[in-house]
């Protein structure tokens, strides 16, 4: 309703209402990536090409605050690939609106109260925002019906959708229509399709459909609940924290500068030297590398930085003493092979990595343990 007034009254053209709608879609697309985190449901689909894939598999959640809903580290990896994958399709939608089309902001000569309106706007777009997250999706409990693949579907759609209306916009004020017939014609169609997910329901559309059966549905997949043994531990092992943080550190350096993190960093650097000059280009590439070496390091340490990992007399298993969850199980008589590795950081911090492989197929890690040899012994007397 807002857009309506602001052409309508407050003198809006079709920049001040093209930078409002690509502005809400930013801010659903932020909002969009917290209501991931708290997802309840598991989602369906995993895919190996998001970052921080290894959180995929893990159990349990933190509160943030005392009676508040979890957060679940198995939903990092879908808030960053939406934030990453939809929020560079966002930055290249507002590039190709405002620069590519002719509708240039930097030549943008608004009156003030055209800009304090927008920024109203636009603030109050992020209130609301706010205020529907905490009320519905956490006060409404909403977040126990939803994965955090079908929650990415909600902006997804929201983003097609809006640069749907603004090429309309730009169609209808390419031609002899009047500014104002063309701006109210767009803003009474946009608030006739929020009213319509107002009524129905944000996932009633066809296009929320087809984008979340892409991105993954909202249904709660099969997983065998993980049972503690009966009998205390014979024995208990923990990672060696520097090992964790070490191997972080190799792994994040080693995925920035793989052939696909080189083929991808260079062309961009050469980009930008171009239009920012060498020392900023070169600042933005050594940002980006340690962003994501910080990232893998993070991910390395909720994998494995607290685990506790306890031997019985039928199964070892694995416990997460943060998330106070268990994570995995295995019988003795399921074990096929023992391995222990030791890489790079295992060779410089003295520590190896136990590889369980199951009869099932499954493959299952103990990391950054000071005493792998003789953890490795133990299951193996046992399996045999």
């Amino acid at each position: 309703m807002f857009p309506l007034v602001g052409v309508l009254a407050l003198g809006w053209d079709v920049v001040a209402l093209l930078l409002l709608y690509w502005v809400e879609i930013g801010i659903v697309l932020c909002w969009s990536g917290v209501e991931a985190l708290f997802a309840e449901r598991r989602s369906t689909i995993h895919s190996t090409r998001v970052p921080l894939d290894g959180l995929f598999e893990k159990r349990g959640g933190v509160r943030l605050w005392r009676g508040g809903p979890r957060v679940y580290p198995r939903n990092v990896p879908h808030t960053v690939g939406l934030l990453a994958i939809l929020g560079g399709v966002w930055a290249f939608s507002g590039y190709s609106l405002f620069v590519l089309q002719g509708q240039e902001l930097l030549a943008w000569t608004p009156s003030e109260l055209v800009v304090g309106t927008v920024l109203v706007g636009a603030v109050g777009a992020f209130v609301a925002r706010g205020v529907t997250f905490r009320s519905e999706y956490l006060g409404d409990e909403e977040y126990r019906e939803v994965s955090a693949q079908a929650v990415a579907a909600g902006p997804a759609t929201y983003l097609l959708t809006m640069w749907a209306f603004a090429s309309v916009v730009e169609a209808l004020v390419s031609t002899e229509t009047s500014d104002v017939v063309a701006f109210v014609g767009v803003v009474g169609v946009k608030l006739g399709y929020d009213l319509y997910r107002y009524r129905t329901g944000p996932t009633a559309s066809r296009v929320s459909d087809i984008v979340a059966n892409r991105l993954g549905t909202d249904e709660e997949s099969a997983r065998t609940t993980i049972e503690t043994p009966d009998e205390e531990p014979t024995a208990r092992f923990f990672p060696n924290g520097r090992a964790v943080r070490l191997g972080g550190l190799l792994i994040g350096l080693g995925y920035a500068l793989s052939v696909h993190g080189i083929f991808v960093l260079f062309p961009l650097w050469f980009l930008l030297q171009g239009a920012t000059g060498v020392p900023v280009a070169t600042s933005i590439v050594v940002g980006i590398v340690a962003a994501i070496t910080a990232g893998k390091g993070i991910e390395q340490y909720v994998q494995y930085g607290s685990m506790e990992y306890g031997l019985s007399e039928r199964s070892v298993a694995g416990y997460d003493r943060c998330l106070a969850t268990p994570q995995w199980r295995v019988a003795y008589d399921e074990i096929e092979t023992v391995t222990v590795t030791r890489g790079l950081s295992g060779r410089l911090s003295g520590t190896g990595t136990v590889r369980i492989r199951t009869s099932d197929g499954r493959v299952i890690t103990l990391a950054h343990l000071p005493d792998a040899k003789r953890v490795s012994e133990r299951v193996d007397t046992r399996v045999r």
